[in-house]
């Protein structure tokens, strides 16, 4: 008998990402070399669900391309609801008459990547596949089809991929969806029913392997530049074979888990859709991201009439803003109000670094998380606290309880707009963080003797907009620039009162803050050069 290699890694748990020399290893174990980009997109899931068409897709391209402007997205994926059932991939329901591949071309017209979403592993029962082919599933001992999770309102079944047929059906499966229809992005669900317990055609593999070389021959079949998005897959298996992975439940239009409006049996299971659970998973798993692949979190949900609290989508979006991982909106685009697409506009560009999760070792649904930034002004850190309970706290922002040090800082907190200075002598900031909700303030270090940029609206970062950073004798010289159209303020720190400021050639008038802090109010498309003359 002989099994895979094993690890004894004797590390310090309050090292700054702890877990690296163990996640290199692996990575380089397994030859991984992760996308250097994440996805920024758009996935129909959260919003149409199995009832999605062509239509809607239609739509939501149309309200993309019109809003590129404002929100520049990449990825439109199609997820489930366009096949006529789980596990029969060529056929097509009414509602996408003519197929998924004009879409594609469609959508590359728009100017985005297509995406499509697959189930290749797993069976709906009542598929021509099942019935056409029963040879091809796996089986109980007694002979009946092995439950793989009740999905899709009925328990589906799994294919038995040591069998030859069922093998080159998942095969046939992933190369059509990218070699004919045409789509150079896959998201793989339900692998995990590659790997469950059963009688198979071919009884000398393990499961762990059985599921590794299914995914070797789809990664086969889509090609190296191809990109794949694993989801419901053991980790293990999949290492080194997919460019992205689902690292947790998925996410829901409800805080806690619930099945059918059914909520108190179910409020405590850790692995049911939900946004509680969701961001638990994207925090707990955040040290995975850009060393085996991108993470990805789920979607995003932002519209008003979800169940879920302004607060709510502010630690989702505080959540996969600070892990670095993949971006996309499941809502209906058009039907958005100004104010949640500017919530989602605060995310564009995309950070995409690995954030430090202060208390992983400490608390089950870890609480602070601190993301380390540096641009042409320097340096500043992010630091999110989440409450998970169900009332409002009150929570004294202390730099070193996320590993900073003491000191003189200024700090702006993103979601309610406000700023302040602290130090060692004087009074911390409380924040007020609402039930489920978060805090996310930026600090920086105090340096009075120059210019600071210290906190602004415009990106949930509050510092990566900046691009140009110079002081002159006479003038200081600055410029934000953004992928799209931005408006909001920024906080500035000056030695001294200003003389004049111009901002694309324009006057920019200010507001005067205490401790020689300025607010500028601001628009503009793309780039804004600045000049503070004294």
């Amino acid at each position: 008998m002989s099994t895979d290699w094993g690890v004894l890694y004797f590390f310090n748990l309050d090292e700054k990402d702890a877990l690296a020399p163990y996640l290199q290893a692996v990575a380089k174990a397994n030859n991984i070399k992760p996308p250097t980009q994440s996805p920024a997109g758009w996935c129909s899931w959260y919003q149409f669900f199995t009832g999605v068409t062509a239509e809607d897709i239609q739509k939501n391209l149309q309200a993309i391309t019109t809003l590129r402007s404002e929100l520049p997205l990449g990825l439109l994926q199609i997820d489930d609801g366009f096949e006529a059932q789980v596990g029969d991939w060529f056929e097509f329901k009414s509602t996408f008459p003519d197929g998924v591949a004009h879409l594609r071309q469609e959508i590359q017209a728009g100017g985005l990547t297509p995406g499509l979403w697959l189930a290749p592993f797993i069976v709906h029962p009542s598929s021509k596949l099942a019935r056409e082919h029963p040879e091809f599933l796996l089986r109980k001992s007694d002979g009946r089809p092995v439950k793989a999770g009740f999905c899709w309102n009925t328990f589906a079944e799994a294919l038995d991929l040591t069998h030859p047929g069922a093998m080159q059906y998942a095969v046939d499966v992933v190369g059509t969806a990218v070699h004919q229809w045409g789509y150079p992005y896959l998201k793989l669900d339900f692998l995990y029913a590659a790997a469950l317990k059963g009688k198979r055609y071919d009884p000398t593999l393990t499961r762990a392997q059985i599921l590794h070389r299914g995914m070797q021959a789809l990664r086969s079949a889509a090609g190296k530049d191809t990109f794949l998005l694993g989801c419901g897959a053991p980790l293990g298996s999949v290492l080194g074979l997919v460019d992205a992975m689902r690292i947790g439940a998925d996410v829901s239009p409800d805080w806690l888990p619930n099945f059918k409006g059914i909520k108190p049996i179910f409020k405590n299971e850790p692995h049911f859709p939900s946004t509680r659970n969701s961001i638990h998973n994207i925090l707990t798993r955040a040290p995975l991201h850009k060393h085996w692949w991108v993470n990805d979190p789920d979607c995003l949900l932002i519209r008003p009439n979800s169940n879920l609290t302004l607060a709510e989508v502010r630690s989702l979006a505080t959540a996969i803003a600070l892990t670095g991982g993949s971006l996309l909106l499941s809502d209906d685009l058009p039907s958005l109000p100004p104010d949640r697409l500017a919530l989602a506009q605060s995310l564009i560009p995309l950070i995409g670094q690995r954030a430090e999760i202060i208390d992983l070792y400490d608390e089950t649904s870890p609480q602070k998380v601190r993301l380390d930034l540096h641009g042409n002004q320097g340096t500043w850190h992010l630091c999110a606290q989440f409450n998970w309970g169900d009332r409002s706290i009150v929570a004294p922002f202390n730099p070193e309880a996320f590993r900073l040090p003491g000191g003189a800082y200024w700090w702006s907190s993103f979601w309610d707009g406000k700023t302040g200075t602290m130090s060692n002598e004087a009074a911390k900031p409380n924040r007020r963080i609402p039930p489920h909700g978060v805090s996310l303030i930026a600090i920086y270090p105090q340096q009075l003797d120059k210019v600071q940029f210290i906190g602004s609206s415009l990106h949930i970062s509050q510092g990566i907009e900046v691009s140009h950073w110079h002081s002159g004798l006479t003038a200081f010289q600055f410029s934000l620039e953004l992928p799209r159209n931005a408006a909001g303020w920024f906080d500035l720190y000056l030695p001294r009162p200003p003389y004049s400021i111009v901002a694309n050639d324009q006057p920019l008038p200010w507001q005067t803050l205490e401790n020689k802090r300025y607010r500028f109010s601001t628009s503009f498309s793309s780039s804004l050069k600045a000049e503070i003359a004294w």
